[in-house]
């Protein structure tokens, strides 16, 4: 399956993304984008079954700058809605949804960032599924 990751915002390198996604790479053909405004358009988007967002609302990490500019980006959030209503998968990941409320990728993704809360001990434990097999308990300190 061919997967877009677009990712590189100056909280979220791309390198950090490209790292914690490379255990995929055996079961799907992952292409990264860090600097989606300057090569992402409908036709590009089209090649791909699913595109998976890592970024938030900035050009790429040494750009600060909105990454979606009415008239200059060719993708908005409206032709990814538009993606998936053709058929193409989506996923907002972590950064994907840390846009503010009532921008169109909250209409998107159904979420928006409101701050972060306090870094502490976050624990995980799986409960027996299909779904889990393999997976570990674990605890780490994070934001959320």
């Amino acid at each position: 399956m061919e997967v877009l990751v677009i990712s590189d915002d100056v909280w979220h390198p791309a390198e950090v993304i490209e790292k914690g996604l490379q255990p995929l790479s055996g079961q799907f053909h992952l292409t990264h984008v860090h600097t989606a405004k300057d090569i992402l358009t409908p036709e590009y988007l089209r090649r791909f079954q699913t595109v998976i967002v890592c970024k938030g609302d900035c050009i790429n990490s040494g750009n600060h700058a909105p990454w979606f500019e009415e008239g200059v980006t060719e993708v908005m959030p409206r032709d990814f809605l538009r993606y998936v209503e053709e058929g193409g998968g989506f996923v907002a990941l972590h950064a994907g949804n840390s846009f503010r409320q009532n921008s169109e990728m909250t209409a998107l993704t159904g979420s928006y960032f409101t701050g972060h809360p306090p870094r502490c001990p976050v624990s995980l434990r799986f409960e027996p599924s299909p779904l889990t097999r393999g997976a570990m308990d674990f605890s780490q300190r994070d934001e959320h």
